[in-house]
């Protein structure tokens, strides 16, 4: 019998390599070679890794066969309830065909949430060559932004602008876990001050940022060719992330160039408007854009919804 087979005794301990694993640690089986102490060393790693696929598994088996009987046996354990769900939710999508040595529960926790062709594609690639999980993640986003269409460049003037550039956080996108990552590519600050940008010799220009970017982003606004006049306040009326304070609000700056029409009546500097899905604004933004400057010619630019009396820049115009 080689040294490394896999022995479950009488007791249910684990004998592999020269090691006896117990319930509650490890005894040797004599005097144990280097190498075996090695491969016992691997053995366990390899092992602690499949724990949460075991227990995704066995939840999954469980609620599929015991029905009640199988909620009253959860009751029973002490793992944490969210530990319980993720690990159950995970190993319903990845399924044990498409696991392997080199998918860990990270790997696993960052493919769950792909379309199925997706996950399985990356499941096999993963299979074939052991992606770091800091580089599985930016993989996927590039592979998603070369199956986007190339956007149509706009050729028209413009009146009013509306434009919600991809700032350069730095993050990955992770439409499960990660809700501040850009789920498009990502610009630089010199690339974004290089857009061209169709305005008409009197202009409008709404120019979406966060806390983050916003000493930037007027700084562009002018680079533009646009005068700050005014910041708009979004609150999205449910708390966000945050290192300083929990962050609640988001930031339009008005800007104008030449002399654009303009009908103000009552219209207020903040909007109420619960947060829906990432990056996407408010309707009443581009409400208040055609009440302000009625009858204008309007472009939303790096749009994820197309919009009656709109036109659209964007490689994902029907995101939304």
């Amino acid at each position: 019998m080689p040294n490394n087979a896999l022995i479950i005794s009488e007791n249910h301990d684990i004998e592999y390599s020269g090691f006896r694993l117990h319930k509650n640690g490890l005894s040797a089986i004599g005097v144990p070679t280097y190498e075996q102490w090695e491969e016992c060393g691997a053995f366990i790693k390899k092992a602690g890794g499949s724990v949460h696929a075991w227990l995704g598994d066995w939840l999954n088996y469980g609620e599929s066969h015991y029905g009640e009987t199988y909620t009253q046996a959860l009751e029973a354990t002490d793992y944490e309830e969210g530990t319980l769900r993720n690990d159950k939710w995970i190993y319903s999508k990845v399924q044990l065909s498409e696991r392997s040595d080199n998918l860990g529960v990270q790997h696993a926790q960052i493919i769950a949430p792909l379309p199925d062709e997706e996950r399985k594609y990356w499941a096999e690639e993963i299979r074939k060559e052991a992606i770091p999980v800091r580089d599985l993640k930016k993989k996927i986003q590039e592979r998603k932004f070369k199956q986007l269409p190339s956007p149509v460049v706009p050729k028209d003037k413009y009146n009013v602008i509306v434009i919600d550039p991809p700032w350069p956080y730095g993050t990955v996108y992770d439409p499960e876990t990660r809700r501040v990552a850009n789920p498009y590519p990502e610009m630089s600050l010199e690339d974004i001050s290089a857009l061209e940008i169709p305005a008409a010799e009197d202009c409008v220009m709404w120019l979406w940022t966060t806390h983050k970017f916003m000493f930037d982003a007027k700084q562009i606004l002018e680079k533009w060719g646009f005068e700050y006049k005014a910041c708009l306040v979004w609150d999205k009326e449910i708390i966000g992330m945050g290192a300083w304070l929990r962050m609640q609000c988001e930031f339009c700056l008005l800007g104008i160039k030449g002399k654009p029409r303009w009908d103000l009546s009552n219209q207020r500097d903040i909007i109420h408007s619960k947060r829906r899905e990432h990056s996407r604004k408010p309707d009443e933004i581009y409400l208040l854009a055609q009440e302000l400057s009625p009858n204008s010619k309007c472009i939303d630019i790096f749009s994820r919804q197309e919009r009656a009396g709109w036109d659209q820049y964007g490689n994902e115009t029907a995101k939304f």
